[in-house]
């Protein structure tokens, strides 16, 4: 069972259960895989509708618990449920980077880093 203190999230797909968990580790794995580009970049060009970053994202966020998952893996996973796994890699992200306050004066808080398109392709 996943740990929300520990910004892990449950996922649950064709029967299987899984946890996410978005960390520096997560973070390296992915921006090696896009050669040195920073995490923040990539996550934006998931936003963007790419089915590569979200793949890549998903896999990093799989790592620390399911080191034995291929990217291939990660990609069946998105092919089982595209618009759940969205969701939930968008929780884990967003539990890893939570949105800062905006000054007193501006009158609430940042809105979330993650906001995928789910259900798109590039």
């Amino acid at each position: 069972m996943a740990n929300a203190e520990r910004g892990e999230v449950d996922l649950r797909v064709d029967g299987k259960d899984y946890v996410l968990r978005v960390t520096a580790n997560a973070e390296a794995e992915v921006e090696t895989l896009f050669g040195g580009k920073p995490f923040g970049s990539v996550v934006m060009d998931w936003a963007g509708g790419s089915v590569t970053v979200f793949r890549a994202l998903l896999f990093g966020a799989l790592r620390e618990h399911h080191k034995e998952l291929s990217l291939f893996d990660a990609g069946d996973i998105i092919s089982a449920d595209r618009d759940l796994v969205a969701t939930k890699l968008g929780d884990a992200i967003n539990l890893a980077y939570p949105p800062k306050k905006k000054a007193a004066e501006d009158g609430g808080e940042n809105p979330p880093i993650a906001s995928p398109k789910a259900g798109t392709s590039s």
